[in-house]
């Protein structure tokens, strides 16, 4: 059996409050005063991102932060904002992505957002919203940049039910509205050729295997930990990958992001499923460690021996290598 552990979601941090209520009016009003300046400053610096490749590429290339829609990349015409620890998106794109109707009424300047009977309305300098007629306070007060709107991604995931992490090593904040049931994360444990071609999947919250039909029309994405997001194929994934699949109204997968870590080195010792690197780095393997040579045919055990120098991918959520390339002849 597979060994787990407990997955640990990021929270988003909030800014610091000021206490009493003094305080707080005073914090108020300093953001309100401070946001409109500070975030066009960020937008300006972040403004190049609209051409860069995506939410998966490297935040110190291209300044970030990006944002994952649904286990997507998502790129709005104008470019996400970082504030004062939190990530702003242009409103009217964001919540129409999500599946919201919007009016904007240039007189209040305000912005009203619904989605199955949930409205949410917004106004420009504000940091009280309207949540069905109910006051709603929002983290940052909503500012316009130019001629667009901007709304904390965290009021977008409060409101209308989404759950919302971000990761400061690649700026990428990731926002989710999978309804429960339709998202299924784990380790990748098997992939059947088919037809059709299908993968199973360990649930790690559950310990539960999946298998799921994996049609022609899903989208499938890869990316190595703290590294670019990239387009990519069943063929591209390798069994101990960490995967999420998100499913359609027939329960196949409509899309799938893996994710792996790569850790390279000459093998010191190799003694009960632990792997001791030279340069002290122990590799857990799972019982389903597949090792290969450097061409991808399966390669004896034997061979995970003293000098042996290796590629490994290791599961970012159990810590475990799954697939291990053999460098040496």
């Amino acid at each position: 059996m597979l060994r787990n552990r407990a997955v640990l979601r990021p929270r988003v941090a909030h800014s610091d409050e000021i206490g009493g209520q003094g305080g707080c009016k005073l914090a108020q009003a300093l953001k309100r005063s401070l946001f409109g300046l500070a975030a066009l400053v960020a937008f300006l610096g972040t403004a190049r991102c609209v051409a860069q490749p995506g939410p998966g590429a490297s935040a110190t290339a291209t300044g970030g932060p990006y944002i994952i829609l649904d286990e997507q990349p998502w790129q709005p015409t104008r470019p996400p904002v970082r504030m004062l620890g939190h990530t702003l998106a242009p409103a009217r794109e964001i919540l129409t992505a999500i599946g919201c109707t919007t009016v904007w009424d240039p007189k209040t300047r305000s912005l009203t957002a619904t989605k199955d009977q949930r409205v949410l309305k917004i106004w420009v300098g504000k940091t009280t919203a309207s949540v069905d007629g109910q006051p709603h306070e929002l983290p940052l007060a909503a500012t316009v940049v130019g001629d667009t709107t901007y709304i904390p991604l965290q009021t977008v995931a409060e409101v209308f039910g989404g759950e919302l992490s971000w990761d400061p090593a690649t700026e990428t904040a990731t926002l989710s509205f999978v309804p429960q049931g339709r998202r299924i994360a784990g380790t990748l444990t098997q992939i059947l050729s088919g037809p059709p071609r299908a993968i199973v999947i360990f649930e790690t919250t559950t310990s539960r295997y999946h298998a799921l039909a994996v049609p022609a029309t899903a989208k499938i994405t890869l990316r190595r930990t703290g590294g670019a997001l990239q387009q990519a194929t069943v063929g591209d994934l390798r069994l101990g990958d960490w995967v999420v699949a998100v499913l359609d109204e027939n329960d196949q997968v409509r899309t799938l992001a893996g994710e792996y870590k790569q850790v390279e080195g000459t093998v010191q010792q190799s003694e009960g499923g632990t792997v001791l690197l030279e340069d002290g780095t122990a590799l857990r393997l799972m019982d389903m460690a597949t090792l290969v040579d450097a061409g991808g045919k399966p390669a004896p055990p034997d061979m995970l021996g003293p000098g042996a120098v290796i590629r490994a991918r290791v599961n970012p959520v159990t810590g475990e290598a799954g697939w291990i390339v053999l460098l040496t002849p």
